[in-house]
């Protein structure tokens, strides 16, 4: 939630760059989304999750390297096409693991706990975000996206350690 208020209050871009840059991610979701539902059909949705986890885990790093509307458009387009493979495989791994007859209690939860985590990410962020100071980068909320890069980082290779495919995919 913080990178609408990034691009509108600290980078101080308009309604127009604003815009373009967030519609960038949806756009590329929904053009890449067929491609990794294929892809995850082949070679398993713990691949899909592991190698798109990492990639999420990135983005925030490319937020720091530079501002300019046009470099974040192509930033959400990255953005959009990693985060369609990760939360497509991330879905589908539910309807995997769960039998059909738990599978809507199994997807419940799913969303419950996914909720509540993205709840409580943006609470400590909104906290941190009036806490922190300034330090290392220009400002405390470039160094909350530093602080997100890391924290998805490591969660990206903490993922694979936990889950395994639960059914026959390619090598």
């Amino acid at each position: 939630p913080f990178f609408a208020v990034l691009m509108l209050k600290d980078l101080g871009f308009g309604y127009m760059a604003f815009t373009m840059v967030t519609l960038a991610a949806t756009i590329s979701a929904i053009v890449s989304i067929r491609r990794w539902g294929r892809h995850a059909d082949r070679v398993g949705n713990m691949k899909v999750a592991f190698s798109t986890s990492m990639l999420v885990a990135l983005i925030p790093m490319f937020w720091l390297v530079n501002q300019n509307p046009v470099y974040l458009f192509f930033v959400q387009l990255f953005s959009g096409f990693a985060w369609a493979g990760f939360n497509l495989s991330a879905s589908n791994f539910v309807f995997d693991a769960s039998s059909p007859g738990k599978r809507a209690r199994c997807i419940a939860y799913f969303n419950f706990f996914s909720g509540i985590a993205m709840s409580l990410g943006a609470l400590a962020g909104g906290w941190l975000a009036m806490n922190l100071p300034a330090g290392f980068l220009a400002s405390s909320a470039m160094n909350l996206i530093l602080i997100s890069a890391v924290l998805r980082l490591i969660m990206s290779w903490l993922l694979p350690f936990n889950l395994k495919e639960v059914r026959e995919v390619d090598p």
